[in-house]
C-alpha cells in the first residue's frame, strides 16, 4: 500500500458520499425551485454544506498523493453532475406527483443522514474535540432560525 493510501481513500469515501447523496438533494431542489417554494435558508444550507464537504474532501486526496488537480477536477465534476440534477430536478421533474417530490426529498434526508453518521462525524469526532457537536447543533439552530 502505498503511503497516504488511506488517507486518499477517505476523501474519495467523502467525494462519493457527495455524489450519493447530492443527486437526490439536488433534484429536490430543482423541484422545490419549481414549485417557487425555495427559501434563503435552504439555499445558504446547501451551498454552504457542499463547500464544506468538498473541501473534506479535498484535504485527504491531496494529502494522500493525489494532485490538487485531480480534487478540483473530481470534484468539480462532482458539481457538475449536481447542477444537473438540479436542472432536470426543476425542468423534467417539476409537473410530478407530490408523493414523488416527498420520496425524492425524503431519499435525500436519508442520503444525509447516511454519509454525515459513515463518513463525516466519525471523522470529525476522531480528529477534533467536543467541539464538533457544539458546531453541528449551532448549524441546525442557524438554519431553523433562516427558514
Amino acid at each position: 500500500m502505498r503511503p497516504g493510501h488511506a488517507e486518499a481513500a477517505r476523501g474519495e469515501e467523502i467525494a462519493a458520499g457527495l455524489f450519493v447523496d447530492g443527486v437526490p438533494e439536488s433534484v429536490a431542489l430543482g423541484l422545490t425551485v419549481a414549485e417557487g417554494g425555495v427559501g434563503i435558508a435552504l439555499l445558504v444550507g446547501i451551498l454552504v454544506g457542499n463547500v464544506v464537504e468538498a473541501y473534506g474532501a479535498a484535504q485527504p486526496i491531496v494529502a494522500g498523493g493525489h494532485t490538487k488537480r485531480f480534487a478540483i477536477g473530481m470534484l468539480g465534476g462532482i458539481g457538475a453532475a449536481l447542477t444537473l440534477a438540479t436542472v432536470l430536478g426543476g425542468t423534467v421533474l417539476a409537473d410530478a406527483s407530490p408523493s414523488i417530490v416527498g420520496g425524492a426529498e425524503a431519499i435525500a434526508a436519508g442520503a444525509v443522514l447516511a454519509v454525515v453518521s459513515i463518513s463525516i462525524i466519525p471523522y470529525a469526532f476522531s480528529q477534533v474535540s467536543s467541539l464538533v457537536a457544539s458546531a453541528t447543533v449551532l448549524g441546525f439552530v442557524a438554519g431553523y432560525l433562516l427558514s
